[in-house]
Order: structure tokens, then sequence, then C-alpha cells
């Protein structure tokens, strides 16, 4: 979570911080935002914004640009959400046999 994002205006700002006290601030959670920076691009839900933007032509990137011209920018993202869908669907399945849903053993 970003705190300069959490308050209208800027958390640092409304404190009356300025920048060289913000990045020695933010120089103590540098671990932390790898961390939340990982887990943010490699998340499912990511991968779906960026492709949906892509063909929604929400980012001027990729506005009005041909179908062909998209899928080559975002096939990555879009495998990403195949993988994830396929694994879910695998994985529910696995879990919902008639033996596991009844309680029954072999």
């Amino acid at each position: 979570m970003d705190p300069d994002n959490q308050v209208p205006g800027g958390l640092f700002q409304s404190l009356q911080v300025d920048k060289s006290q913000e990045e020695a601030i933010m120089s103590h959670f540098t671990g932390y935002e790898s961390a939340r920076n990982y887990l943010e691009e490699s998340s499912i839900s990511k991968q779906f914004e960026r492709a949906s933007f892509a063909f929604l032509g929400v980012k001027d990137k990729y506005d009005k640009q041909p179908l062909a011209f998209i899928w080559g920018e975002t096939w990555k993202d879009t495998m990403w959400i195949m993988v994830g869908l396929s694994l879910s669907t695998a994985l529910a399945l696995a879990q919902c046999n008639k033996r596991k849903l009844i309680g029954r053993k072999a």
C-alpha cells in the first residue's frame, strides 16, 4: 500500500514533510516496497487489468490500434490469465469429485 496515495493530496504533504525527509522515511521501507511490487506485478488481477485496459483502449498507447498490435504487446498478460484460469479450474475439479463431496473413503 503506497502511503502517499492513501490520503487526498498525499500523506507527506498533509504532514508537511519535505522531499528530503520523505525520501529518508521511505528508505526504511525498501524491503516492504520490493515485496509489495513483486506481489502486485505477479497477481492475476494486475494481468487482467493490463490486458483489459489494452483491449478496451483505456490507455492512449492502445487506443485505435489493431488487435494484432495489442495482442503483441499483451500476450504475456493474457497467458498469465489463461494459466491461472486453467490451474484454478483443475484444482476445483480435483476437489469436487463425488467421494470427497459425500465424505466417503475409497
